[in-house]
């Protein structure tokens, strides 16, 4: 499986342009840096490559989104997390709902590259605890990770062909608008819930896009379920 973990990775790194900045952590039973965003790409890939398999069999994936959540919170600029999981958890301090709360709360959508499909497909002919693992659930609490952090979920079948999955990801955070706002809540630490219209200003009804051959381009909105400031940049 770790091999699976490292193609994907590495195929991600294609995909960035020069100007884009990455950082690698990697997980099992504790989060480790694996590369940082001042190595250059060469090298990266080549941490990549020699990532192998974990040592160990337990996996801390709830403690992983809780401490990558806090290490982006101060990265500025258009951000994201891209994580690449089984949706296994055996380790973790944190429950489900602890990550989740972490994932609502992030101010980096995080794009789940699940791949419980291609587990599942390995352990069809292997037996083992992990055989009897609930997959839907697995899978409903990864594309739940995604959603309620303003991201995106996808679940390929194999590995082999992921150009498609991160060119999606890539146009989501090219096309992106973020939008900011000053509230009148004196609380920093009370959620907030905030109501977003795609208008136009002239008719007064639902806004058209239109590319530039006149064609109509279908716009969607990505939101929190709600959202509780960092009080270090709260307003």
């Amino acid at each position: 499986m770790g091999d699976e973990v490292a193609r994907a990775a590495q195929q991600l790194l294609d995909e960035l342009g020069p100007e884009d900045k990455v950082t690698f952590w990697k997980y099992s039973d504790q989060v480790q840096k694996l590369a940082d965003a001042n190595q250059s790409r060469d090298a990266v890939k080549t941490e990549l490559i020699t990532m192998g398999t974990p040592a160990v069999s337990e996996t801390n994936l709830y403690d992983a989104i809780i401490a990558t959540v806090a290490e982006m919170r101060p990265v500025t600029g258009r951000k994201a997390i891209v994580l690449i999981t089984s949706g296994i958890d055996t380790f973790s301090k944190a429950h489900y709902e602890d990550a989740r709360k972490a994932a609502e709360e992030s101010d980096s959508p995080i794009y789940v590259l699940s791949l419980t499909q291609v587990l599942r497909r390995i352990l069809q002919r292997q037996d083992g605890p992990l055989v009897t693992i609930g997959w839907n659930q697995v899978e409903h609490q990864l594309q739940e990770t995604a959603r309620v952090s303003g991201g995106r979920a996808y679940t390929p079948l194999d590995t082999s062909q992921l150009s498609p999955v991160y060119g999606d990801v890539m146009e989501n955070l090219k096309v992106r608008y973020l939008i900011t706002y000053k509230s009148n809540n004196v609380d920093a630490n009370a959620p907030r819930t905030v109501r977003v219209e795609l208008v136009d200003t002239q008719t007064g009804g639902p806004l058209v896009i239109r590319d530039a051959n006149g064609r109509i381009v279908r716009a969607s909105v990505i939101l929190q379920e709600n959202y509780v400031p960092n009080p270090a940049t709260s307003h």
